[in-house]
């Protein structure tokens, strides 16, 4: 439109250079010069058009001025008349009488058809304009938008380009930024906050309306594919469109990684690294033998149904590394077992491209993303192997991935496929917390994604309390307990299949032992003087404990602790104490068949079997913890111990001591000092084998001083036997309280995970890959599996992060300036590098640095892998500019280098043969001890 209010014609404005193209219809195949006359003929309409607006417009004055002073009366401004953006009146007043100005009816029966036909062609050119518009959007959008609004300071997501919107738009009250604040985008649309989209959207936000007339744009879903191009038709029918092309560069993604993970996965045939341990555990499960670790279940349950169904029996011990599986005396399915981990290690690969498809990122930056999973060596290994890692890596991918399906669902909020992807989130995020407890990171990323979507929609006053509150709800539901119940149904199985006592009876309650199979107690459970037993703390389920090794300070004498596992070490005699005349004496230990039992405020004394020392406090101060006293052992019968059983809630207690119950605290009192019989968490230094501290406490009341006898060795008196034990324990509250308590112990056995390993290392290396995991050898034919990932993939992540925060600085700068670099579909994928990626790497690194316990790089495998993504996203932002031929190129280039890594690093990963010669040459590091 000219600035007068007249219409330009579509034709005019197609050929004067605007964006828009209009292809002209058969019936506009008409001569040039014709057009040109019927368009000057139109500009004398539109100059007639105007000078009649006007004599209108002081015909308006006029009249109004007349029925002021006539009446008194003030009409309304614009009461019965319409005025165009111009401000030209196109129709007279309503009841207006004829004498206006000498304009007759006919003239004004006229200009209302002028009227009509300029508001027509208007409608007609806003509408073809509208169309080409979306044409050229839907070919812009090759993927679906999917973004995090930013939480970095002057870096917030514009609104609108957040994912798909939702079926009410979200209103943004907070200020913007000096970078989306922009008077226009590079296609000169208009201001990311001020468009005639966001100006719809505020005034929706005060219409009763609203809610169920408006319908955002989903700018987050793919469009529909464009028709086939020549160039598209002259390709094979598995390539000749979008869509095509990118299924099948997933199915060559999928291929390739099957190839890398399964090529020669019989070799070793030997135990390898910590096949040891998950090997074991499924032995384990196949005899139904209970064990502890302190990883939850699902991996290894996995594991071991391929075990199972391979028809493994669980005899093959994998207790030492180099165990030939080919030379066991049964079938060992060590194939089938690794095909697990190898099956997960395969899947991620295409599971990485998709992922970044469907994050809207091009199908370059995509395969280069997949690639470099493809090819990072430490991937490989993990996944050859009887190890938990790429079990982990495939669930955290298809937590991130599903989170992308389901925020890219916004606009269909509440249909069934939404509902799908929010519940294969929470069961993603639930099987990888089940495999490490390293998937709580991934639930924290989730979880601070979901917080900003909450607020957001908090900030759209169309929402209701009601919604509000259900879309909270059901992403409780999806995100939080569906996880929790994933987690705690993989402990139920666990127990359910370990059923019989096994080596992991230690580390468990009395009672959760005493509802296993094969656990023998006597009929006559009571706890009879002389008879050896075994005491467990019931705080920490250690075992009270002492060994051959003194204090350095205090006493001197040999140290009193506490132990998590059964060691011959636990085993102490209890003897009864009398006093005569004020001594105290030992009385006469009684006949067999004339047992006595012991009793809630008997003197007892406490002799340690290992070593016949007794229990003494002599008042020195706690080697580690202030305020308490220390407890040793030394020789003769120790000091007398009052023992007096723990009543906990007014709970009804027997009259004498037996296994399990009643439980009971040992008090020791000389002099001014009263304390009781303590342990905790705590552990000792070196000195003491980072065992937990035993001390004595003078708060009788603490928690930490009760104790309970798992183990009985009685003395054989008339009338001792023995029968197994029958605790059901299959209830489902009890199953609770034992994954409950599980959760417990495995905490405080991960904090004693404490000790030197000559391949451990710390967090500040992984990212420079400084060192590496040796985990196998071979004898004289100098093979070697040696975790250490591919150089120039960990080596590209640091610079990467150095360039993108320099990028995003020089953005900030030229914004600020009046440039504007990108579109809001740019800036929602530059925002999702930091917003996703970087801080998905973040919270998978971070947390390791305040761990005491050995670490590993392993343990970096899972932050590597968002670091991956996050090279792949900038290399996708640096060259979107560039044509086809220069990005397949660069892309060609990065591959190649990639490969080359991967290749020349392979003999480690493989086991594959490696010349004396090549090794120095292979230790680009001088830290990276290869053991050829």
């Amino acid at each position: 439109m000219s600035s007068g209010g007249g219409f330009v014609p579509v034709d005019l404005v197609a050929s004067s250079g605007s964006p828009l193209h209009r292809h002209p219809s058969p019936s506009q195949s008409q001569p040039q010069s014709q057009s040109l006359h019927h368009q000057h003929q139109h500009q004398q309409h539109q100059h007639q058009h105007q000078q009649q607006g006007q004599m209108w417009s002081g015909h308006d004055q006029a009249m109004a001025a007349h029925n002021g002073a006539g009446s008194g009366a003030t009409k309304p401004p614009g009461a019965g008349y319409d005025r165009s953006a111009s401000g030209s009146a196109f129709s007279p007043p309503a009841g207006h009488s004829g004498n206006s100005a000498g304009l007759s009816y006919g003239h004004e029966m006229d200009m209302q058809f002028s009227q009509q036909r300029h508001q027509d062609s208007s409608a007609a050119f806003h509408h073809h304009h509208q169309q080409e518009q979306q044409v050229q959007h839907n070919q812009q959008l090759q993927a679906p938008a999917y973004a995090i609004q930013s939480s970095m300071a002057g870096f917030a997501a514009p609104t609108g380009s957040y994912g798909l919107h939702s079926r009410h738009s979200y209103a943004n009250p907070l200020p913007y930024s000096d970078f989306n604040a922009s008077p226009s985008d590079e296609h000169g649309h208009g201001s990311l906050h001020d468009s005639d989209e966001n100006t719809e959207r505020q005034s929706d936000r005060y219409s009763p309306y609203a809610k169920s007339s408006h319908s955002e744009p989903s700018l987050g879903r793919r469009s529909p594919s464009p028709s086939r191009t020549k160039a598209d038709k002259a390709l094979p029918w598995f390539l000749g469109t979008p869509w095509h092309r990118r299924r099948f560069v997933a199915f060559l993604f999928l291929v390739l990684g099957f190839a890398t993970r399964f090529y020669m996965i019989q070799h070793p045939h030997q135990v390898v690294f910590d096949e040891v341990h998950f090997g074991g555990f499924a032995s384990h499960y196949m005899r139904r033998t209970y064990f502890f670790d302190v990883h939850p279940p699902t991996g290894k349950l996995m594991i071991a149904l391929a075990g199972y169904l391979a028809g493994y029996d669980g005899q093959f011990t994998f207790k030492d590394i180099g165990m030939d599986y080919t030379k066991a005396p049964t079938h060992v399915p060590y194939v089938a077992m690794r095909s697990v981990p190898a099956t997960c290690g395969a899947l991620l690969v295409p599971l990485v491209f998709l992922i970044m498809m469907e994050f809207g990122f091009s199908i370059h930056g995509s395969a280069l993303a997949a690639a470099m999973v493809l090819l990072e060596n430490g991937f490989v290994t993990q996944s050859r192997l009887i190890l938990l890692d790429s079990m982990l890596l495939f669930f955290i991918a298809c937590s991130v991935y599903s989170i992308a399906k389901f925020s890219n669902l916004r606009s269909r909020e509440f249909t069934p496929e939404w509902f799908k992807w929010l519940g294969l989130t929470g069961v993603s995020l639930g099987l990888a917390l089940s495999v490490k407890w390293v998937g709580l990171f991934v639930i924290a990323l989730v979880g601070l994604h979901t917080i900003r979507d909450l607020w957001r929609l908090l900030a759209d006053l169309r929402q209701s309390m009601t919604d509000l509150l259900l879309h909270f709800l059901v992403r409780a539901l999806g995100l939080i307990a569906i996880p929790m119940v994933i987690y705690a149904t993989s402990f139920y199985i666990h127990f359910a299949i370990l059923n019989t006592s096994g080596p992991g009876n230690a580390f468990m309650s009395s009672d959760f032992v005493s509802g296993l199979k094969g656990v023998i107690e006597t009929t006559n459970t009571a706890v009879t003087y002389g008879s050896q037993i075994t005491m467990q703390h019931v705080n920490t389920n250690a075992y009270f404990h002492s060994h051959s090794h003194d204090y350095p300070g205090g006493s001197k004498q040999q140290q009193i602790t506490t132990y998590a596992h059964k060691d011959h070490n636990n085993w102490w005699v209890i003897r009864r104490a009398t006093t005569s005349s004020g001594n105290e004496t030992f009385a006469a230990l009684p006949n067999p068949s004339q047992s006595v039992n012991v009793a809630s405020g008997d003197f007892v004394f406490l002799t340690h079997v290992g070593s016949e020392k007794g229990l003494y406090m002599h008042g020195y101060a706690a080697p580690v913890t202030a305020g308490m006293y220390e407890v040793s052992a030394a020789d003769d019968d120790g000091h007398p111990w009052e023992l007096v059983f723990y009543k906990a809630n007014n709970e009804a207690v027997p009259d004498t001591l037996t296994i399990a119950k009643p439980r009971f605290q040992l008090i020791r009192s000389t002099g001014s000092i009263r304390c009781a019989l303590f342990s905790h968490a705590v552990q000792l230094p070196e000195w003491g084998f980072r065992q937990n501290e035993a001390a004595c406490t003078t708060d009788l009341h603490h928690p930490g001083t009760v104790w309970q006898v798992t183990e009985l060795n009685a003395v054989k008196h008339a009338g001792f036997s023995t029968t197994p034990a029958k605790t059901d324990r299959s209830g489902i509250l009890t199953r609770l309280k034992d994954i409950a308590d599980i959760q417990v112990i495995a905490w405080e056995a991960n904090k004693r995970l404490t000790g030197e390993h000559v391949f451990q290392s710390r967090p500040e290396s992984w990212p420079i890959l400084s060192r590496g995991i040796s985990f196998w050898q071979s004898a004289g034919k100098r093979m070697q599996v040696y975790l250490l990932g591919n150089p120039l993939l960990y080596w590209a992540f640091i610079p990467m992060v150095g360039i993108y925060f320099m990028i995003f600085g020089v953005y900030i700068i030229r914004t600020r300036r009046g440039c504007h670099d990108m579109d809001a579909e740019g800036k929602r994928k530059f925002q999702l590098i930091g917003d996703f990626f970087l801080l998905g790497w973040l919270l998978h690194y971070i947390p390791f640095f305040a761990m005491e316990r050995q670490l590993f790089l392993h343990h970096y495998l899972p932050a590597h892998m968002f670091g991956i993504l996050a090279v792949a996203a900038l290399f996708d932002h640096l060259l979107v500019r560039l044509q086809d031929r220069w990005r397949r190129r660069l892309l060609g280039l990065l591959l190649v280098t990639f490969l080359y890594g991967f290749w020349y690093f392979a003999p480690l990963s493989y086991a594959s043969p490696i010349e004396v010669a090549d090794v120095p040459k292979m230790k680009w590091l001088s830290t990276w001890d290869f053991m050829l």
